[in-house]
């Protein structure tokens, strides 16, 4: 199941950067669309992002949220996905302590670039929650707590991502 829930974030993220890449404008046109987050203690938002929530498009017997949201240059990604056994995701919380929840956050290009993940496989283990607060047709809004990402590359290397709040445009 996570390999399965990590390819369709690699799906949902190469999908994102295919549109955005494809135009100069931002994906989102509407100002109010935003993802904001504390990374090592200082605020950061941004205002390019989608999301989803909708049926796994593999197994139809479970249903995926995700959103990703980039940098105005491009240059950082942040992306926050899980998946629930059932035919709908609701306003809720849900932690990474009850479900497999991939949270990315990378940065650079090419051979520098850093891509950070939870620390699943050894302590201390990262831990996030998610809250869904409003779910609309169109939109998503919600947010969020944490503590840590570790680079994937050097597992001495950290960011600390605490909190944050998103209202993106739904994609489906």
């Amino acid at each position: 199941m996570k390999k399965i829930t990590s390819l369709y974030l690699l799906i949902f993220c190469s999908l994102y950067f295919s549109i955005s890449s494809c135009k100069k404008d931002p994906v989102n046109n509407d100002p109010e669309y935003y993802v904001k987050f504390k990374m090592n203690g200082s605020w950061i938002t941004w205002k390019d992002g989608l999301a989803e929530l909708g049926p796994d498009l593999i197994d139809n017997t479970k249903t995926n949220f995700s959103f990703v949201s980039n940098s105005p240059d491009d240059s950082q990604l942040f992306s926050i996905s899980f998946q629930v056994d059932g035919p709908d995701i609701s306003q809720g919380s849900y932690s990474s302590d009850e479900y497999f929840m991939p949270i990315d956050y990378s940065t650079g290009s090419g051979s520098n670039m850093k891509w950070y993940s939870m620390q699943i496989n050894q302590m201390p283990y990262s831990f996030y929650t998610v809250t869904l607060s409003d779910i609309t047709d169109i939109t998503v809004k919600g947010h969020f707590t944490g503590d840590f990402l570790v680079n994937t590359s050097d597992k001495t290397d950290k960011v600390s991502i605490t909190e944050g709040s998103f209202f993106l445009k739904r994609i489906r």
